[in-house]
């Protein structure tokens, strides 16, 4: 088995002739296998693409169905220095396709890396103030969550400033943002609570209550 440390995190290992992601210890996933084969004297066709995604769609991988071009070493070095330059980027999501960084980022998110979670929040910003924003996509990052990452204040400017003209789209931000406003309402209240509770079976209080 053979093993690559990227952070703290995010580790890497080669495990049945496979690569495995693990994040803070636990196995996350098992790396797909993307091979891309580009001659150079068609290497500037790809200069108009922002993002891995659009280069794949773009791209032909026919061949990939021949595992035999490269050894599952030479495909676990691959991934390594993939995510390590994705990482050492600050997660940047145009390095990576979506289908891997972005789940990858909420789980390096929930196990406490801010910067992940600080490249979730700008990927959410950079989407819903685009021209060229996909509203099936805002809809998903708000199906699946991940505008739990923003304060109820942060969606509220969020919203005031978006680019997105689709109306079914904003009434579902304006949704979120109101049921995430009502939650955390009802959190601060259930801690205020707690304290009260605690000050109620005080030691000393108890005590003066009996004398």
């Amino acid at each position: 088995m053979k093993i690559f440390k990227i952070s703290d995190n995010l580790i890497l290992k080669l495990e049945e002739d496979k690569t495995n992601i693990y994040v803070n210890g636990e196995k996350f996933l098992h790396c797909k296998y993307i091979l891309l084969n580009f001659e150079k004297r068609n290497i500037p066709e790809y200069d108009e693409f922002e993002n891995m995604d659009q280069i794949i769609k773009h791209y032909s991988r026919k061949h990939e169905s021949d595992k035999s071009l490269l050894s599952p070493e030479t495909e676990f070095i691959g991934h390594c220095s993939n995510l390590q330059y994705w990482y050492e980027n600050d997660y940047d999501l145009n390095i990576l396709h979506s289908s891997l960084s972005i789940p990858l980022l909420r789980e390096l998110a929930n196990s406490g890396d801010e910067m992940a979670r600080m490249a979730i929040k700008e990927e959410i910003l950079l989407r819903v103030n685009s021209n060229k924003q996909n509203s099936n996509t805002v809809i998903v990052f708000l199906e699946e969550e991940y505008f739990d990452y923003f304060e109820v204040e942060e969606l509220e400017i969020l919203f005031e400033n978006t680019n997105i003209e689709d109306q079914l789209v904003l009434r579902r931000i304006n949704k979120y943002i109101n049921k995430k406003r009502i939650l955390d309402g009802l959190k601060k209240q259930k801690s205020r609570k707690i304290i009260v509770n605690y000050d109620k079976f005080d030691g000393k209080r108890n005590t003066r209550k009996i004398l």
